[in-house]
């Protein structure tokens, strides 16, 4: 049972790795899209009270992204 542990483990790292990085590449893009949303709202005056908060939402998520990559 060691020997299969021992073998398993650097397999479990590496797709762990993997969920992460692909985890983190996907909260990128949503924070790409909630960006470009909020700039747009952020140019319509009007809608200026929902793009700040959206703007700042989006900063987040690129935040959560790269803590997810860097581990």
């Amino acid at each position: 049972m060691r020997l299969l542990n021992g073998l398993l483990s650097p397999v479990v790292g590496l797709v762990a790795v993997l969920v992460r990085g692909l985890l983190a590449l996907v909260v990128w893009l949503v924070a790409t899209v909630l960006m470009a949303v909020s700039i747009v709202l952020c140019v319509t005056v009007l809608l200026l009270p929902l793009g700040i908060p959206l703007l700042m939402l989006s900063r987040r998520l690129f935040g959560l992204g790269t803590r997810l990559v860097a581990g």
